[in-house]
């Protein structure tokens, strides 16, 4: 029997914060969110250098938000985690 794989997905995590005695903190909200389409338009070498907490993955975040209307974003600090979920993404699979 032949069964047919499922599309593979990568999905990073957004991770919202709060401001505490001048500290980003993080707090309830976490949530994953899809970035399957803009890793595969930029390619792997350059999809694979975007590192978690920097502005290319902000930018994830930001097109996600842009592409998904009615999603309110997180108005305070946040990181985005995205590192080994593109390595995993990339790794050939059997």
């Amino acid at each position: 029997m032949i069964t047919a794989k499922a599309p593979r997905r990568c999905l990073a995590t957004f991770c919202p914060q709060a401001w505490v005695n001048d500290y980003a903190i993080d707090i309830d909200g976490r949530f994953e969110f899809d970035i399957t389409a803009q890793v595969e338009a930029m390619g792997q070498v350059q999809a694979r250098a975007i590192a978690d907490h920097s502005d290319k993955a902000d930018e994830l975040y930001y097109d996600w938000l842009t592409a998904n209307p009615g999603r309110e974003a997180h108005r305070g600090p946040f990181t985005i985690e995205c590192k080994r979920v593109i390595a995993n993404y990339f790794r050939p699979r059997r």
